[in-house]
């Protein structure tokens, strides 16, 4: 299921006095080490905070430092680990932040060209807020699977249906239901022709960050056929999010959009997204009507008129 994207010979060379995080795991399968490898990319670790922020300057852009407690350091910001009870965490954490706070400000940062020596930076550190306001856990550094979004739905005619988070390891059902999914039924969804799909490209769909994105599969029941998929991407700011539905053509007209879509703003509202929005085909008449039906505001796209820009207050 999983092709690396480089041979041991093209991976980036680890930056001197950084220690890979990759190396803290005995993996034994290749394929298995491989997809560590890519998910690890650029992750080192820190025997703890103050070892972090001394070669945090080592740092290649978009990697960090993970300490053993369990918060995350890069060049440009800091993640505490807090533990379940926010308030113990805080408290635990008390002289460790005050450490910290002692050491960003005695950092001297200097510029070249400009002749500028600041001799004294402040930082503020306040309560964290839980980054996660879903149900399930809110404080690890990446958001487990969420097990608790499972569902069974009858829908009118009697349809059984169980719908779930996606897994990494949905790809190839993701495969089987493309082929039951006509070329038109593609071209309203990805809004241009799809012939044909790649590994790289069904991995973006299936390998999600849970805290930035969700996506629901469905199932027949009665047969363990994958029959549709609807998802969210929240913006960077975590108020609004951009959603998408593919259904097999064979299957639709059977209520199962509309239940898709009902789960995914039910979900959104769970996380206290403000909006949820997309572009529709204007030809795409069934969606629009279903958008219409469930409150969404329809509007024409200013610059491409093709387009129908839709949008729901949550």
């Amino acid at each position: 299921m999983f092709t690396p994207n480089a041979t041991p010979s093209e991976a980036t060379e680890t930056p001197a006095g950084l220690k890979p995080f990759l190396n803290l795991l005995q993996l034994n399968d290749p394929g298995l080490r491989a997809l560590m490898q890519d998910w690890l990319h650029n992750v080192y670790v820190a025997d703890d905070t103050a070892a972090a922020f001394v070669d945090r300057s080592k740092l290649p852009v978009g990697a960090c430092l993970v300490t053993r407690q369990g918060h995350v350091i890069s060049k440009s910001g800091v993640r505490f680990f807090a533990s379940d009870s926010e308030q113990d965490g805080m408290l635990a954490r008390q002289q460790e932040i005050e450490n910290i706070t002692k050491q960003l400000r005695a950092q001297h940062m200097l510029a070249d060209e400009a002749g500028v020596l600041a001799v004294d930076a402040r930082v503020v550190i306040g309560r964290v807020g839980r980054k996660f306001r879903g149900s399930g856990p809110a404080n690890f550094a990446v958001r487990p699977y969420p097990s608790q979004w499972q569902r069974h739905i009858e829908l009118k005619d009697g349809w059984r249906i169980y719908a779930r988070p996606i897994r990494p390891e949905d790809e190839p059902l993701i495969h089987g239901m493309l082929k039951h999914v006509t070329m038109q039924d593609l071209r309203l969804r990805f809004f241009a022709p799809m012939k044909e799909f790649s590994h790289e490209f069904i991995a973006r769909l299936t390998q999600l960050d849970y805290a930035r994105a969700m996506a629901f599969v469905a199932f027949d029941e009665a047969t363990n056929e994958l029959v549709g998929v609807v998802r969210i991407h929240s913006d960077s700011i975590y108020e609004s999010g951009e959603y998408a539905i593919l259904l097999r053509s064979d299957l639709k007209g059977r209520g199962l959009g509309w239940a898709l879509m009902q789960m995914i703003i039910e979900y959104a509202k769970s996380e206290g997204l403000k909006a949820i929005s997309g572009d529709v085909l204007a030809d795409n008449t069934v969606m629009l009507a279903m958008c219409r039906s469930l409150g969404f505001e329809v509007k024409s796209d200013p610059q491409e008129h093709d387009i129908c820009n839709v949008r729901l207050t949550l």
